[in-house]
């Protein structure tokens, strides 16, 4: 089996050359970098992972832990990730916790007993205390989308209240004044985001906040069509839905076909995340685009960052979404 001495001689470099590059411990020349990585590769070179892992008391891993791996954006964020972390030599563990907060401690206890050497979560609804004596004597923790207040942790995600703002005040400025809500759970910080842009936006324009207008509960497909048939139901019904996420929108879509419903000229309707299928619904959906690519590498770069050397901040990075304006919403 190759040694890096081995490959040292055949590169013409340093020991320490080719454990930098190897490493990713230190700045290496391209040229130098091509010479290393070429006499690796010629020799046939298979890294002890164990014994480096136990040198360095880390194991160049990366733990990743989403509510519902169905989303298409916490699945843009996960490769993100990966993408991330594998151009500095990080491998990622991916785990679903499916908005269970008891599996979501299983996976945190495994990644302890994994060794991982960074965190980054989208917390599901529980008491998360403990991640400050995790932070504190295993590993950095991120989180992603949904913010943990007075939890000192950092966290990246959409401008949530922004975009919500911004799909309301557009559907206002064609004419509806019965907006129906269509969010998720209540105590999520990104529920209460965007439920908090959809109430300005309409205090803004002198319109009443109806309560019989807006709907929160889980946030799946079954859920997202019962909301919309119980507000489509309504004496007074909306004109114009608007859904707090994917899976929301997929229900409010099999709740206008159901019900015969055209879409804009019965009902008027945004959603929030734009995937690779809005596009090509009939009508095409208006959604409020979250940067799901930019929340991943801006996480991943930030808890790098942490690892070699920088300080834990304790702030909220927030990354403007982006109103993408197609035929469902019914404007010109």
């Amino acid at each position: 089996m190759a040694k890096i001495s081995d490959i040292a001689k055949q590169a013409g470099v340093s020991t320490a050359t080719v454990s930098h590059v190897l490493n990713n411990t230190r700045y290496v020349s391209q040229e130098l970098r091509a010479r290393v990585e070429q006499a690796a590769r010629e020799l046939g070179y298979r890294p002890n992972l164990v014994a480096r892992s136990l040198r360095l008391k880390r194991t160049r891993t990366l733990g990743f832990i989403v509510s519902d791996i169905r989303s298409p954006f916490y699945s843009e964020v996960a490769r993100a990730v990966e993408d991330q972390a594998s151009s500095f030599g990080y491998n990622v563990i991916v785990c679903n916790s499916d908005e269970n907060y008891t599996r979501e401690l299983a996976y945190i206890e495994t990644l302890i007993s994994k060794r991982i050497d960074g965190l980054i979560l989208a917390p599901t609804l529980g008491e998360h205390g403990f991640l400050k004596e995790v932070a504190k004597f295993w590993f950095p923790v991120l989180l992603i989308n949904r913010r943990l207040d007075g939890s000192g942790l950092p966290c990246i995600s959409t401008d949530n209240r922004t975009g919500a703002y911004e799909a309301i005040t557009h559907l206002i400025r064609a004419g509806h004044r019965r907006i129906g809500a269509i969010g998720g759970l209540a105590a999520l910080s990104t529920t209460a985001d965007r439920l908090e842009g959809y109430q300005v936006a309409l205090r803004e324009a002198g319109l009443p906040i109806r309560e019989d207008l807006i709907w929160l509960g889980r946030p799946t497909v079954e859920e997202g069509q019962r909301a919309s048939e119980k507000l489509l139901s309504l004496e007074s019904p909306p004109t114009a839905l608007f859904a707090f996420s994917t899976m929301l929108t997929l229900g409010v879509l099999a709740a206008l076909k159901s019900r015969n419903l055209r879409c804009p000229e019965d009902v008027a309707f945004v959603g929030f995340s734009d995937t690779l299928w809005c596009p090509f619904t009939d009508p095409p959906l208006t959604t409020v685009a979250q940067p799901a690519r930019e929340v991943g590498l801006k996480a991943c770069t930030l808890l790098l960052d942490v690892l070699h050397g920088k300080p834990l901040p304790d702030e909220t990075y927030l990354i403007p979404p982006t109103l993408i304006h197609r035929r469902s919403c019914g404007c010109p």
